[in-house]
């Protein structure tokens, strides 16, 4: 272990040390306007509407329960405040970056995994997603969560994660529409499944069947109290009613997301694209990277995934985003991935120029965290529409 963790130090000083210093000087400037950056929740954020206040809130409506359940402790049986119900969205973010940098790392290298992971952690959509007590995090964790299964099913060796599987699959249930993504993924990879399966030892298997039933035992519990939810948790409108101008609709405006961002004041700062250029770039040379046959299965792991998004997104708009995101910035890590690779096939045994290429990069990724810091701690907080919206002291 203390070996892996000298060869992981030796990849990556370089990378760390650079972003790391150099995000001091943009701490240096951002900090002083944190102290104007207000905390005021959005009306989505109050304990009735999040449906946290009482038992029979989460028994009547079990939606996203692994993040509403926690809050619901914390509001009862600890403070109210919007701090805390907002921690339990700061943990989920923070978990979420560790799986992806573990993807990363699995996929790709050391340094590509901190370069990769520090883009989206930096991110102005990321911060966004950790700070609101929303749900809207989940989404984004669960895409990690999917990948990561996709990464386990892919190693012989990594047999004794069946019960964490299983455990994974039972919490996907919770997120409307994630039956679709655990029901094709099982379907796509059941050789790998039935392999993982099968090499388990039997109190493997009695360990992970527990598990999912447990994990499964209050979502069925709520459809018995309040059947209406079923159609909740499949990811279809409330009504259960399918328009499809609507669906189209809602297709057709994915674009114009990434290029105006949301509508949503108190979630984001209006008319502004969600992806910086560099980032752009970055996942265009990804997709380049799996179109020439870098990687086939992790390639057709993540058009899935995107496809399946496309579909949850024309039934649910836009609130399902956050799973296409973490595809996209490892679309992006993708792309570094293969800079990396092309510069140091130019120079194999040039140390010094090896290392100002990774400077470069990492000077790239600077600049763009700073840009994404600025607008989420400065430009937000102050945006004409932000104030008006959450009501933010100016």
């Amino acid at each position: 272990m203390k070996n892996k963790l000298l060869e992981f130090w030796e990849q990556t000083k370089r990378s760390v040390g650079i972003t790391t210093g150099i995000l001091f000087l943009i701490a240096a400037y951002v900090v002083p306007n944190y102290k104007q950056f207000r905390s005021m929740p959005s009306p989505f954020e109050m304990p009735e509407n999040l449906e946290i206040v009482n038992w029979s809130d989460l028994a009547n409506n079990v939606a996203f329960l692994p993040q509403r359940g926690w809050q619901f402790l914390i509001v009862n049986y600890g403070s109210a405040s919007t701090a805390w119900i907002r921690s339990v969205s700061v943990v989920l973010a923070v978990v979420t970056l560790i799986v992806f940098f573990y993807i990363l790392r699995h996929w790709y290298t050391s340094r590509v995994a901190v370069l990769g992971t520090f883009l989206f952690g930096a991110s102005s959509w990321f911060l966004h997603q950790a700070r609101s007590a929303e749900p809207d995090v989940l989404y984004m964790l669960a895409a990690t969560a999917l990948l990561l299964c996709t990464a386990w099913l892919s190693e012989k060796s990594y047999t004794k994660a069946l019960p964490i599987l299983a455990l994974i699959a039972g919490l996907l249930f919770y997120i409307p529409g994630m039956w679709l993504f655990v029901f094709v993924g099982i379907v796509l990879a059941r050789q790998e499944v039935l392999a993982k399966w099968h090499q388990a030892s039997k109190k493997l298997r009695i360990t992970s069947i527990l598990l999912f039933l447990l994990a499964m035992l209050p979502m069925v519990y709520g459809f018995i109290r309040n059947p209406s939810q079923i159609i909740t948790a499949l990811g279809v409108p409330a009504d259960g009613v399918l328009n499809a101008k609507i669906v189209a609709d809602n297709i057709i405006n994915i674009p114009g997301l990434f290029i105006n961002g949301l509508d949503e004041p108190f979630k984001w700062l209006t008319n502004t694209p969600i992806l910086d250029v560099f980032s752009l770039f970055m996942v265009i040379i990804g997709i380049y990277a799996y179109r020439v046959g870098h990687h086939p299965v992790r390639g057709r792991a993540l058009a899935v995934m995107a496809i399946l998004t496309v579909v949850l997104i024309s039934l649910d708009g836009a609130a399902a985003l956050g799973l296409l995101m973490p595809i996209i910035y490892l679309l992006a890590a993708s792309g570094i991935g293969l800079m990396l690779q092309q510069w140091f096939a130019i120079f194999p045994r040039n140390p010094l120029a090896r290392n100002i290429g990774v400077a470069w990069l990492c000077l790239a990724l600077v600049v763009v965290g700073y840009y994404h810091l600025n607008r989420y701690f400065v430009a937000w907080p102050h945006a004409a529409t932000t104030a008006q919206v959450i009501n933010l002291e100016q």
